[in-house]
């Protein structure tokens, strides 16, 4: 399942029961990516309207809601050597470091000198719409500190070999796909 801003998505043709199915028939994993999410189209005036993140404003609400999440995502990070919530946390960390490298363009690293001398078409095909749109930033933000969640420490090659549970139920990419069905469950 994948959000697309290029294919014709349509919502009604693709039941969520037939891409279960579907899990599992293909040769890579990447054959297996279907678009079910359509992402609005990109326009640079969408640039140049953006809010300066601190002019959000976010309830206290949804920052006690989110703070529980993140809380309850940690506690089910296992304690291996690597796959940690240490390790998701300094993921989380560098994948906000390179949005920030993309998102602020104005902010003195190098992409952007003046307001007349940047061309917001091509900042924004570069970012692939990341600049314009929040919910994607956080949604790249909230994928890295998932990632790993209940990681056994070990290749997901021996988890199939193991015939684990999880491997049992997801056949491919196993720890990831444990990963997302934990955060969404």
């Amino acid at each position: 399942i994948i959000a697309s801003r290029d294919a014709a998505v349509d919502s009604e043709a693709i039941s969520l029961r037939d891409i279960e199915a579907s899990i599992g028939t293909g040769d890579t994993v990447l054959e297996e990516f279907v678009p079910i999410i359509p992402l609005k189209r990109f326009d640079a005036r969408d640039l140049r309207r953006r809010h300066e993140a601190s002019s959000i404003v976010i309830g206290e609400e949804a920052k006690t809601q989110l703070r529980n999440f993140l809380t309850s995502v940690a506690s089910m990070y296992r304690d291996n050597p690597f796959h940690n919530f240490e390790h998701a946390s300094h993921v989380t960390a560098s994948v906000k470091k390179l949005l920030t490298r993309i998102v602020n363009v104005d902010d003195g690293n190098g992409l952007r000198v003046s307001t007349d001398e940047i061309d917001l078409d091509d900042v924004a095909g570069h970012s692939y719409g990341i600049t314009s749109d929040p919910l994607t930033q956080f949604s790249v933000l909230f994928s890295a500190i998932i990632h790993d969640m209940d990681h056994p420490g070990v290749p997901n090659v021996q988890l199939v070999k193991e015939n684990t549970r999880s491997a049992q139920i997801f056949k491919k990419s196993v720890a990831e796909q444990n990963s997302v069905e934990l955060a969404w469950g």
